[in-house]
């Protein structure tokens, strides 16, 4: 939105908050968004380059995940889950679409019993697909909530809006929050303190974070929720090595191209002269790690030029470490649990026993 004046500027709850309406809407039917915080692009590409340069010089060589995620490799990660091979996201739509009524009835009803509206918080703004389900379950249970999808990315969350008003129009009350998850979890909590919190983080997200990390991470969640409020969170299980590998590494080779465009995004925004036909995409289960990992191997001795990360030198089958995609057990997902600070509530199977969707109350 251009004009000035459609923008109210306020400071609440120890936040810088802007208020505004999303894009793509018309006038009477614009959802409000409050901006928190909006990526600064400037700002994100200088920590781009210092990434690569701590990462590419590295003795080991990595990148981090994150940069996956420009519009290509955005396009490219949807096509993925869409593919035979992907089993998390069909897994959990199986999940959603039959356990729904069970899964609302433990997520929502304290909050039922108290007379007290639910507010749906999605970490990460998603394509919607499994959001809808729970949106349509929620309707169909008359639970009165309040949908507030929290992302960085603003075109993300007006996607996001969009596309629900599409599916539900008005019956669904949504209200956009541009910021990171711990930030826009803690502004709801403070200005809708009257409403019982639900948090979503669905698909295999956590499986990014190492444990370490995703217990930090999961340990901040808990602290910017009320006590007695929910969390419903994905896990990808650990099952036979080779179905996991399948995942990661599909038939028709979008996986690998998901990872190769991370070198194209370097070239592209960097000026760097990466050779993708000069690399190899591999993915293997590491055993002792429990985890996927995916990496990009060099097929020959060769050097790349990076304007202001400088030139990296790659010997043949040098490995580029690209993700980690941790998995999990019944015994992980409960000492996640505990060392977090989340009481387990119960914890939903799709059909293949393949992945996990768990309820945990703070």
């Amino acid at each position: 939105m251009s004009s000035q004046e459609s923008v109210a500027m306020v400071e609440t709850a120890g936040f810088h908050a802007v208020h505004d309406k999303a894009d793509g809407f018309d006038d009477l039917r614009k959802p409000e968004i409050t901006v928190l915080r909006e990526e600064d692009a400037e700002l994100a590409q200088a920590e781009f380059l210092s990434d690569l340069q701590l990462g590419l010089n590295s003795k080991s060589k990595y990148l981090s995940s994150i940069y996956f995620y420009d519009d290509l490799g955005s396009q490219l990660f949807s096509r993925i889950t869409e593919l035979d091979e992907y089993y998390p996201t069909s897994c959990e739509v199986d999940i959603l679409q039959s356990s729904s009524n069970e899964i609302v009835h433990d997520l929502v009803d304290t909050a039922t019993r108290e007379g007290k509206q639910v507010n749906l918080i999605e970490l990460g703004a998603g394509d919607g697909r499994k959001t809808c389900v729970l949106l349509e379950a929620l309707l169909a249970n008359d639970v009165k909530f309040k949908f507030f999808p929290v992302d960085i990315s603003r075109e993300a969350v007006e996607m996001l809006l969009h596309r629900v008003y599409m599916r539900f129009g008005d019956r669904v009350k949504v209200h956009g929050v541009v910021s990171d998850n711990l930030q826009g979890l803690s502004w709801i909590r403070e200005n809708f303190p009257s409403g019982s919190n639900v948090a979503l983080f669905l698909g295999s997200s956590i499986g990014n974070f190492p444990t370490e990390s995703a217990q930090s991470f999961l340990a901040d969640v808990r602290k910017s929720l009320n006590r007695g409020d929910k969390l419903f969170i994905g896990f990808d299980l650990l099952k036979d090595p080779e179905i996991m590998r399948r995942a990661y590494s599909d038939e028709l080779g979008v996986t690998a191209q998901f990872n190769f465009n991370l070198l194209r995004r370097i070239n592209n925004e960097f000026d760097a002269n990466f050779d993708l036909g000069s690399f190899y995409h591999v993915a293997n289960f590491n055993v002792t790690l429990g985890g996927m990992e995916s990496w990009l191997i060099s097929s020959k001795d060769q050097t790349v030029d990076i304007p202001g990360c400088g030139t990296i030198k790659f010997s043949s089958f040098e490995g580029v470490h690209t993700e980690y995609s941790f998995k999990y057990s019944d015994k992980s997902i409960s000492e996640l649990a505990a060392g977090s600070g989340f009481k387990e509530t119960r914890l939903y199977r799709d059909r293949k026993n393949w992945f996990a969707d768990a309820v945990w109350t703070a």
